[in-house]
């Protein structure tokens, strides 16, 4: 399985098959490794504009955050399928969010979903900040895209979810914010401003972000995959022991 808590799930349903489940998380593309490199001043947004993603708190946030004066020269970026046919929240939670960024005028910007890699890697580089705020607490299993944005050096803020704790440290190398608060947005607009406010905070948060994805680069994974086949090869008849891989997670 690809995370922790997927692993934890599987032995609490199953726990006979403890010694047979092995943690190995999704590859990163090579598109998504970028150089390391200056980055404007986005905070980016890029997946399905859905409740369950948490996109009202984050515009709720951007907007309130900017209300106080944290957020001169940036911009906040929505990329993604809002229509219901594409996984979104339909035109309802558009209207709302739309509602919602119009304190923030056009330092808000609802674009189009984009499903070309390039394009995307290209919307992840020019990123200083990536949001994830995700309130999915069944629906998560990796958190695949905040690990792309790493990979291009931007500094991820995610919600407390147990599935990005596999990659993401707070404080070392991202940004934790509470979503089970009474109030979500206001945690995650104190993050916010900390992270545009404090210029050495956030490139530290970058390059160690930069860093931990490059655990995650094709060959490495494909090689634990590899190793695995091996060890049901070998011994074809045996429980064999859970590998533990090297990833930046415990």
């Amino acid at each position: 399985t690809v995370s922790a808590p997927i692993r934890q799930a599987i032995e609490r349903e199953i726990r006979a098959a403890s010694d047979r489940v092995r943690l190995v998380p999704y590859p990163l593309s090579p598109i998504y490794l970028n150089e390391h490199g200056e980055a404007a001043p986005v905070i980016l947004y890029a997946g399905r504009v859905h409740p369950e993603k948490g996109v009202h708190l984050l515009v709720d946030a951007f907007a309130r955050a900017q209300s106080a004066g944290a957020t001169a020269g940036w911009n906040l970026r929505i990329v993604g399928p809002w229509e219901t046919a594409q996984g979104g929240g339909g035109p309802g939670y558009r209207a709302q969010l739309k509602r919602l960024a119009r304190p923030a005028g056009a330092a808000v910007q609802l674009a189009p979903p984009i499903f070309d890699e390039t394009r995307l890697a290209q919307e992840y580089r020019r990123a200083a900040i990536f949001c994830y705020p995700s309130l999915a607490e069944f629906g998560e299993t990796f958190g695949l895209a905040a690990l792309e944005a790493m990979g291009s050096g931007a500094a991820p803020i995610v919600s407390n979810l147990a599935c990005f704790r596999d990659f993401v440290r707070p404080q070392e190398n991202g940004l934790v914010f509470d979503h089970r608060r009474p109030d979500p947005a206001e945690a995650l607009a104190s993050e916010l401003r900390r992270a545009i406010a404090d210029a050495e905070l956030r490139e530290r948060l970058r390059l160690a972000a930069w860093h931990t994805a490059r655990d995650y680069a094709l060959p490495r994974i494909a090689r634990c995959y590899l190793d695995d086949f091996a060890d049901l090869l070998a011994n074809p008849h045996a429980n064999p022991c859970p590998r533990r891989y090297g990833f930046s997670h415990p």
